[in-house]
């Protein structure tokens, strides 16, 4: 799958191209033409193929900024985000209707919808046989997930379901969908998923191919769906569904859900697919295949202190995103096995010949001041270490794939559903899978939500589920004004996340509160939703499609 879906990508750019320019009256050599994509299962079903390779360019290397606002967690009560394009998010002091990876993501949101809206109209035209079904189902969950992706984040949007055509360009009535339209088109398109698909992802002769959607998903995103809506026996019902239908189980330790570049494994539901070859998922730089940035962004910048790139360190990192103390403080830090096993809290000696002077293989590296332990030697999140798919220790760039939905958070759903409608044997059991997983002692007092709020902490941290988590429980306001940032009023205390004895006075000396104070995040009423884009709003008009008031 991940090797072909670049070809497929092309065919479909290729194939829009001709149909697109007709009028040029060029010969067409290969006699392939958008009439002809839309009105064969066959190439119908490539074109929906494309479109895992349209969703996964967002990762493409050559934007830095591209992953923050799909992935990782940052401007949320959680992280601190050090430097980069991607402080648009995190510190809120350019979040504005022109800024580009805003209006980045708006349309490429709508680009995979306006695919949707051509593929699932020529679907209907056709007999509907396995294939066709199969295509409806896949097209349809693609559009439900873009638009629950758009509502998350920017909370007014257009809705549309037709083609958009010559004819049709300039009668179109831009204007926000009440929230109740889209949250129904959205179920009414996982429903014909769930529908159409099967547990098992689509075929290629007797090869399964990973990284399609498949039943699972569909039912995974309609949990979701349930919880926004408060409907939280429809969220129990999809995630009991998952949970008997026997194909995913929890891994043995917590960090074997990201030990390795391919994590199609029983606890993955769906993950982004990426290979160091042609159509792995990378832009072509330089004659090579260049991948997503997910690994250096979360990786600290150790190597200006020790000289040197370490595969066993999770490699070349930039050191943008770090897990503040916050989280830290959410760990049990001698039971629980994600403490250790998701982050590594300092880094030690370990080539021989590079040994400063009273210094031997293990010890750990002390930064000379607190300055830098901020910026080049904090702790890490290791999910997105990549040392497997490096050919060289100063790549930049990774090819592992990037887990989009996973069953500890389906399992976390389904304690919250179990809460809030006052079962609470079924609310401990489902937190339990990931708490105990963890090496922690079995919960056994009522599940609160604070309970759930620090468990998805704990357990789901940098994988891009924070900012929707808090929004939709009505607390990232408030968490992160918190918590955001680091401005810890003791800088010693993140000293001693090195996982050593660190004298209280040894970053104090270095760092003054005030300085501290600047690293919170700044978060304005109103910012739970992301601005219109300016550019949108240009296009559709300001009277027919207002911006948020906090971007005004």
């Amino acid at each position: 799958m991940k090797n072909n879906i670049y070809l497929l990508l092309l065919l479909l750019s290729s194939l829009m191209t001709i149909g697109c320019t007709d009028w040029l009256k060029e010969e067409n050599k290969t006699e392939v033409t958008t009439e002809f994509l839309y009105s064969d299962p066959q190439a119908l079903e490539r074109a929906v193929i494309a479109l895992y390779a349209i969703d996964r360019s967002y990762f493409k290397q050559d934007e830095e900024v591209s992953p923050y606002a799909y992935m990782l967690d940052i401007g949320t009560d959680i992280d601190w985000f050090r430097a980069g394009g991607g402080s648009t998010f995190a510190n809120y002091d350019n979040l504005n209707p022109r800024n580009t990876n805003v209006g980045q993501f708006w349309s490429h949101q709508y680009q995979i919808i306006g695919k949707c809206n051509e593929i699932l109209a020529a679907a209907q035209t056709m007999e509907q046989d396995s294939l066709v079904k199969q295509v409806t189902g896949e097209a349809s969950l693609f559009r439900a997930h873009a638009y629950y992706w758009l509502m998350i984040k920017f909370g007014r949007i257009y809705l549309t379901t037709d083609p958009t055509t010559y004819d049709n360009l300039s009668t179109k009535i831009y204007a926000p969908a009440a929230d109740e339209d889209v949250w129904k088109l959205i179920n009414a398109d996982l429903d014909v998923a769930i529908n159409n698909l099967g547990w098992d992802t689509p075929k290629s002769g007797q090869t399964v191919e990973y990284g399609r959607f498949n039943k699972a998903v569909a039912k995974h995103v309609k949990a979701l769906v349930a919880m926004w809506t408060k409907d939280w026996n429809e969220a129990i019902k999809q995630t009991e569904d998952i949970f008997a239908s026997g194909r995913y189980q929890l891994l043995a330790e917590p960090g074997d859900v990201f030990n390795g570049a391919d994590l199609n494994h029983s606890e993955t539901i769906f993950a982004f697919q990426f290979s160091n070859d042609i159509g792995g998922g990378g832009t072509l730089s330089s004659g090579r295949f260049m991948g997503h940035r997910l690994g250096i962004i979360t990786v600290a910048q150790y190597r200006l202190i020790m000289g040197y790139c370490d595969l066993e360190l999770g490699c070349y990192g930039w050191g943008r995103l770090m897990p503040n103390n916050y989280l830290f403080s959410l760990y049990d830090k001698v039971k629980d096995k994600r403490y250790q096993q998701f982050f590594r809290q300092y880094f030690t000696y370990n080539v021989p010949d590079m040994l400063p002077p009273g210094k031997s293989i293990g010890d750990t590296i002390f930064p000379a001041n607190a300055s830098q332990y901020w910026e080049d030697f904090h702790p890490q999140c290791k999910k997105f270490e990549d040392k497997w798919t490096a050919l060289t220790p100063d790549q930049t760039t990774s090819f592992k794939d990037v887990i989009m939905y996973r069953l500890a958070e389906t399992y976390l759903i389904a304690a919250e559903a179990y809460m809030n409608v006052g079962n609470q044997e079924k609310a401990r059991e489902y937190y339990n899978k990931t708490w105990m997983r963890a090496g922690n002692d079995e919960e056994t007092r009522p599940i609160t939500l604070q309970m759930i709020m620090d468990e998805h902490a704990r357990e789901l941290c940098m994988e891009g589920h924070r900012f929707a988590f808090l929004k939709r429980i009505g607390k990232l306001a408030e968490q992160v004004r918190n918590y955001g940032g680091e401005f810890t009023n003791n800088p010693a205390a993140a000293g001693r996340n090195m996982g050593v004895d660190v004298p209280t006075s040894y970053y104090v000396s270095y760092v003054a509160p005030a300085a501290a104070a600047n690293r919170r995040y700044y978060f304005k009423d109103g910012y739970e939703n992301w601005p219109i884009p300016q550019s949108e709003i240009d296009q559709m008009g300001a009277d027919n499609f207002p911006q948020w008031d906090a971007y005004k």
